[in-house]
């Protein structure tokens, strides 16, 4: 019995010595910035997009009135897309409810974040690009 005694407190001071957390020191300034573009038409065939921060992706991808509210226009995705800060990391992805737009819209907004130091990463998943006119 005290030998069980002995070992159970000699082990739970190793695992206590050992599992202690230790601190990681990390430096805001190299964290990067990770968004998700969602776009999609709206009746009229107007582009609609929607940045969001990457940790709040799925919960908007799910939501059935995410689309409401939208911002419209290429225009305005650039203005949206030029005010993030450089080396910020975009992902956009093509889900069912969130389609690219036809392939030369896409390629012209890929070129425009990049000319502006955005990382645009146009579905990082996929080894092809689906567009609906290709």
């Amino acid at each position: 019995m005290s030998a069980v005694l002995i070992t159970f407190f000699l082990g739970s001071a190793v695992g206590i010595y050992f599992g202690k957390a230790t601190e990681l020191t990390v430096e805001p300034q190299r964290l990067k910035q990770a968004y998700s573009l969602f776009t999609w038409q709206n009746s009229v065939g107007e582009l609609c997009f929607a940045i969001t921060p990457k940790y709040k992706s799925t919960k908007f991808a799910h939501n059935p009135f995410s689309k409401w509210g939208a911002k419209c226009g290429t225009a305005q995705l650039k203005n949206e897309l030029a005010i993030l800060s450089k080396d910020t990391y975009v992902e956009w992805t093509n889900w069912w409810r969130f389609p690219y737009p036809q392939k030369d819209v896409a390629l012209d907004i890929e070129a425009f974040a990049q000319s502006k130091g955005i990382d645009l990463q146009l579905n990082p998943v996929l080894d092809k690009r689906v567009f609906p006119d290709d």
